[in-house]
């Protein structure tokens, strides 16, 4: 006798190419098609991971809010309201927007079987609006009676919307998992200088300023080393990044990698003898889990989850500290002068955190989750 499927409905915000939009999209990707029957309802018009998704034969419904919100919500709430044996439909939402309309609307319909989704580790005034933080305000007193599972990405994550208000009953730590790398040798490199990278946007929140002011300080001391910068918004054309690479003196150092809408940035870490990450606020930091799972030595402010995935205390830089960050930078310059000692002290770490952090603990973890709702 066939088993009957588990149907799970996805809202998520967007599916532009995001830490969110890229674990749903790992999920869907591993999918056990036996046992799990998915579809993807979209709050806005889609993005880049739309085809994909698609191709994978799972249905995606894009409500288009930021066009007609009262259409898309009336649009929402007949299709999820028609549905049948509703006690058997899982929700799964993703993000802030998607947890308050998705949970909101299913519990209208019917759907009680709900699981929130949460990514953000910290709130400040420069990484989200506030009508963000309002909606996640809202959605600490709805965690109360729409919610029966809370799955965060993060501990960090966790913390922060216990503290506010959120109903700590509920949570549920699921950590983004990573795929095995092929680790390609250093000597695949852009030049014969010391490569640091950071990609990333260029925004506020991740911070690039505190970088560019570290290396400043490292080329006054006749340190040789490039700087390869990718991101969304990374572009040499970018007059605020460019003045802001000019005032700290190192203009001849950047490499700008102007891609759009790139889906897998592997070959990049292997251009790199260091990753950098210096955010203000993050939640568990995906670009730095992947940065360490290719094999490239990293540091990082002690934001989100980090401290957690760094192989020690001394690949963490202080959140505002100028020179202690250019020698933190000094110092792995100097170690990696001794290649061999250097590049197997990230190729052993790369193990160490993939045994961790694998995508099959991550995809376990959903699947457990799912079937015992």
């Amino acid at each position: 006798m066939q088993l009957k499927k588990i149907r799970i409905i996805h809202f998520i915000t967007s599916l532009g190419i995001g830490g969110a939009e890229n674990v749903l999209y790992n999920l869907l990707k591993q999918n056990d098609n036996q046992i799990y029957e998915h579809e993807i309802i979209c709050l806005n018009s889609g993005g880049l991971l739309k085809k994909k998704i698609k191709q994978l034969n799972i249905k995606v419904i894009c409500l288009n809010l930021d066009k007609n919100f009262i259409k898309g919500i009336l649009k929402c709430y007949g299709y999820i309201n028609k549905k049948k044996n509703k006690k058997k439909i899982i929700v799964q939402t993703w993000l802030p927007h998607a947890d308050l309309i998705g949970g909101l609307i299913s519990k209208i319909c019917g759907l009680h079987k709900i699981i929130w989704n949460i990514r953000i580790a910290k709130f400040t005034k420069d990484s989200f609006k506030f009508k963000t933080f309002l909606i996640v305000l809202f959605n600490g007193i709805f965690s109360y009676f729409i919610p029966k599972k809370i799955i965060s990405c993060s501990v960090a994550g966790i913390k922060t919307h216990i503290k506010l208000g959120y109903n700590k009953k509920l949570f549920y730590l699921i950590h983004n998992g990573f795929k095995r790398k092929k680790i390609f040798k250093r000597s695949f490199k852009l030049s014969k200088k010391f490569t640091i990278g950071i990609f990333s946007r260029y925004h506020e929140v991740k911070n690039h300023s505190y970088l560019f002011r570290a290396l400043g300080i490292l080329k006054k001391k006749n340190y040789k080393f490039n700087l390869l910068l990718l991101g969304p918004n990374i572009y040499s054309q970018n007059k605020r990044l460019l003045k802001d690479i000019k005032i700290n003196n190192i203009y001849e150092e950047v490499i700008f990698i102007n891609k759009k809408g790139i889906l897998d940035i592997t070959k990049y870490f292997s251009y790199l003898d260091l990753y950098v990450l210096c955010s203000k606020t993050e939640g568990f930091p995906n670009i730095l889990g992947e940065a360490i799972v290719n094999g490239v030595n990293a540091i990082s402010t002690n934001v989100g989850d980090a401290k957690l995935m760094l192989p020690s205390k001394l690949n963490l830089i202080p959140n505002k500290n100028d020179l202690k960050f250019s020698k933190k930078i000094e110092y792995f310059i100097n170690l990696s002068k001794n290649k061999n000692y250097y590049n197997n002290l990230a190729y052993r770490y790369s193990s160490i955190f993939y045994k961790k952090y694998s995508e099959n603990k991550m995809i376990n973890k959903y699947n457990y989750l799912w079937k015992v709702i």
